[in-house]
């Protein structure tokens, strides 16, 4: 005979026979107790949170945390119907843990001369947190922002005063071209040509300038008023003495011509 249990049933009780012998009405009812197959599957899940780290020099470290999650499929065969247990955290730990990049693993991810920047606010720590099995893959990114720094180039006289400062800014693994500026009224000493300022993680060190006072000759032939102008400093002017009078004078070297008939016809 070709009876067979229903898809998705499966027998409780009791056999299929193979033949039956019909014994007239008094052929007793053959009773198979049968049930839905349930199928039991178990599924599992991960949640990472991932820290992408790019470092000044641009290349990358990735660090992953991982949270694995388990829970069982229950498949009705008969009803084609599946439901589910809640998940269950499959590990010993459902946090992402805390992690402090100053040493993480032994490893120190500062960088000297820039400030950790962890999803664009400063901070070296990576704050602990509990996913949830629903929760998507999160990612945290870490970047790095130059120090700033100050140096000065000090302009400084023959007695080891500082005349003037000259202040220049530049950020961790810069480099400027400065251009030196004397004060007015001051002549720079030392070579004068511009000075290359290299800013590492400590920044870079004040330079020293060496002056001396400004001069300017006034030629006889070229004399100057207290209406002129300064060549280095046009807002002031020449002071008082530098005129022509001043610079030049006529000496006169009188001859006195005497005519000796007049000289012999003097008196005597």
């Amino acid at each position: 005979m070709d009876a067979v249990v229903p898809t998705g049933w499966e027998i409780v009780s009791g056999t299929i026979p193979t033949q039956i012998t019909l014994v007239g009405t008094e052929t007793p009812d053959i009773i198979i107790k049968i049930k839905h197959n349930i199928i039991s599957t178990a599924t599992t899940k991960t949640v990472k949170r991932i820290i992408t780290i790019t470092n000044p020099d641009q290349t990358i470290k990735i660090i992953e945390q991982a949270v694995k999650y388990q829970r069982t499929a229950i498949t009705d065969e008969a009803t084609d119907i599946t439901t589910y247990t809640e998940w269950q955290v499959d590990g010993d730990t459902g946090d992402f843990a805390a992690i402090d990049l100053t040493n993480y693993q032994g490893a120190d991810y500062t960088k000297a001369g820039y400030t950790m920047m962890i999803d664009g606010q400063a901070g070296t720590t990576i704050a602990k947190t509990t996913p949830n099995a629903e929760a998507e893959d999160s990612n945290i990114t870490v970047t790095f922002t130059p120090v700033r720094h100050t140096m000065h180039i000090n302009y400084v006289n023959s007695q080891g005063d500082v005349i003037k400062s000259q202040e220049v800014t530049g950020d961790t693994g810069e480099t400027k071209v400065v251009e030196l500026s004397a004060p007015a009224e001051w002549l720079i000493v030392d070579d004068t040509k511009p000075r290359t300022i290299v800013f590492g993680a400590d920044g870079a060190q004040d330079i020293k300038i060496n002056i001396e006072y400004a001069r300017v000759y006034v030629e006889p032939t070229d004399p100057k008023s207290v209406t002129d102008p300064l060549p280095d400093n046009p807002t002031k002017f020449y002071p008082a003495g530098v005129g022509y009078d001043d610079l030049n004078k006529a000496v006169t070297r009188t001859i006195t011509i005497v005519d000796p008939k007049e000289f012999m016809a003097g008196p005597f």
